[in-house]
């Protein structure tokens, strides 16, 4: 559908950009084109070129209605195909894909929240990964960690294929937690100097 797509678009376009050139270069000609074909259009209205006309025009809708249906089909996959050893085909539901990433990247140290959005292609994958670490957690090494268990469990355990450029992971630190009375940092921090303000005149 993608390629049908774009040699319709690229079709379209081409004689878009012909009917106006025509136009601007040779604007009697085209007035004069304009006027036959309205000449020839009143044929279409009588009998037997009027349903000629008709079944034409359904067999296009038809088609036209179709392609739509199937465009849309397309892009609302739910499901990732998977190529078995022995050549049978698998459909695995997309949401199974991301409750798995939940599931196990949920299971790393200093992982706080994962939230995987997972976008079939076909027999390809896109996976976005939403992270919240622990704010005393290494980013850098703790990504890496979670890249490669991502593509271990996608293409090790579950036999799927990423797309290229298809895994993405956002990482953000969760907020610092606070002890006892709330004024307290975490371990091994320096808390942040407050100014005060001066005692009002007149007070002790």
């Amino acid at each position: 559908m993608n390629v049908f797509n774009r040699v319709l678009v690229i079709i379209l376009l081409l004689g878009l950009i012909a009917v106006l050139l025509v136009s601007a270069v040779l604007p009697t000609s085209f007035i004069a084109w304009l006027q036959a074909v309205g000449t020839g259009a009143d044929a279409l209205m009588e009998a037997p070129v009027v349903y000629i006309r008709l079944g034409v025009t359904a067999v296009l809708l038809v088609v036209a209605v179709v392609l739509l249906v199937l465009e849309v089909r397309r892009s609302k996959r739910s499901t990732v195909t998977v190529t078995q050893a022995g050549g049978s085909m698998v459909e695995l539901g997309t949401e199974s894909v991301a409750r798995s990433l939940e599931y196990h990247v949920g299971q790393v140290p200093g992982v706080v929240k994962v939230l995987p959005a997972v976008t079939s292609q076909g027999k390809l994958v896109r996976v976005v990964l939403d992270l919240e670490l622990d704010p005393l957690a290494d980013l850098r090494a703790k990504s890496e960690e979670i890249v490669q268990l991502t593509q271990e469990l996608l293409q090790g355990k579950l036999g799927l294929k990423l797309a290229s450029g298809g895994l993405r992971v956002k990482v953000r630190q969760a907020p610092y937690s606070r002890q006892g009375t709330g004024t307290e940092p975490p371990a091994g921090q320096v808390p942040p100097t407050v100014p005060t303000e001066p005692p009002a005149a007149g007070t002790l």
